[in-house]
């Protein structure tokens, strides 16, 4: 077998002949986006992300479904692909790499290039004025305790410790910083963010267990659990012991609403695309899933879509999905591991024609299930046949959003 030398390499490259026996990274012309222009290749920053203000991943992402998803941020940035990332401003240690180091197609359209392994391909607003940020209200909520996503923070874009934090202390920080979501762990940790990244779980409120450093009646989360606060103008009087009444339903033409649904046993219930915005509405969730069978909207800010209800996603009372959707407040965007779910008008059952058409039906699954967005963290692996998932089979042709 004749082996490939550094000598023939050489004498190849001198002679501009392409030796190399692996596939050179193929240059691609910047993406046109109305509104941005292209910045250039650029490193992630020094121990952490360059862009921190929001996180969105699709498995047909293109430069123009990251500049949608980053609406409002002054940057964005396409990484590994799939990973879609906004900011308003660039983390410390995040600079300009050699353009050949983007090398990633995106898989929504080869021509473009998604950035590389901790390489983003950067483009900033053409504006010259950015749009201002929302007015934060000053109250808060609780959302619960939760658990870190693997291999990162629910919560990532500021962080600080105090020997003294209390639950007022950790939103004041995060207030004048202008996040809408704070959460405090391990005593004294306080950590801020646009929203909760994808594979952050809701958890045992026992799990939060950790007294404040600055306040032993408070709860400040755990080992690898937050509890998280949101700022909003939906907080019940302290003296209250009603639960809240949801918002409303509105018809979507196109839709129908199924009720407030959990999350499926250890992954998510819609699990073929994930969409996060913090002026989420049921129309901006529905329009990305135009596609699906179902949608679902949660914790106010997130969508989900998909063509199958995976195994352990089951009817929940509608007081439980009570969160009011962010760009719409008189709609509910379900609430923490409680969806919103609705289903395409031809997804239902046509051969009866009581109330109950469009509840789902539960079928036998296939041995496995594939995901196609970020999987949620698991402490195991299984290789048994899927439990029972429900399957509607009326679309069976998806063009991605």
């Amino acid at each position: 077998m004749q082996r490939f030398t550094l000598v023939s390499y050489a004498l190849a490259s001198a002679l501009g002949v392409s030796a190399s026996p692996f596939n050179r990274p193929i240059r691609r012309a910047p993406a046109s986006i109305p509104g941005y222009e292209y910045t250039g290749c650029y490193t992630e920053a020094t121990n952490s992300r360059a862009l921190t203000g929001s996180a969105f991943f699709h498995d047909q992402l293109t430069a123009e479904r990251c500049a949608t998803a980053c609406s409002g941020f002054k940057y964005f940035g396409l990484e590994y692909g799939k990973e879609c990332y906004c900011g308003d401003s660039l983390n410390e240690g995040s600079v300009e790499a050699a353009a050949e180091d983007c090398s990633f197609e995106c898989p929504g359209d080869s021509a473009q290039t998604c950035g590389a392994g901790n390489r983003l391909t950067l483009y900033t607003r053409s504006d010259d004025e950015a749009p201002p940020g929302p007015t934060l209200p000053t109250t808060y909520r609780a959302l619960g305790c939760h658990s870190e996503p693997t291999g990162t923070r629910a919560l990532i874009a500021k962080m600080e410790r105090a020997e003294d934090m209390t639950v007022s202390k950790c939103a004041d920080i995060c207030h004048t910083s202008g996040y809408p979501v704070f959460g405090l762990e391990y005593y004294n940790e306080c950590y801020c963010g646009n929203g909760l990244t994808p594979g952050t779980a809701a958890a045992p409120e026992a799990e939060c267990s950790f007294p404040c450093a600055g306040n032993s009646n408070e709860m400040c989360g755990g080992d690898w659990r937050i509890n998280v606060y949101e700022f909003s103008t939906d907080v019940e009087p302290p003296t209250s012991t009603a639960p809240s009444t949801p918002s409303t339903t509105p018809a979507l033409e196109g839709w129908n609403h199924d009720g407030c649904y959990t999350e499926g046993e250890g992954q998510r219930a819609l699990s073929d695309v994930a969409f996060y915005d913090d002026a989420m509405t049921l129309e901006k969730c529905a329009n990305v899933c135009d596609s699906y069978n179902w949608f679902g909207v949660e914790y106010g800010r997130e969508c989900y879509c998909g063509n199958t209800l995976n195994a352990g996603s089951v009817p929940a009372p509608a007081l439980e999905c009570n969160f009011p959707c962010p760009g719409q407040p008189s709609q509910t965007c379900g609430a923490g591991n409680r969806l919103n779910l609705y289903s395409a008008d031809d997804c239902s059952d046509d051969d009866d024609d009581d109330d109950d058409d469009n509840v789902p039906t539960t079928t036998s699954a296939p041995p496995a299930v594939t995901t196609t967005i970020a999987p949620e963290p698991s402490s195991t692996s299984s290789t048994s046949s899927a439990p029972a998932t429900t399957v509607c089979t009326t679309k069976s042709t998806i063009t991605y959003y």
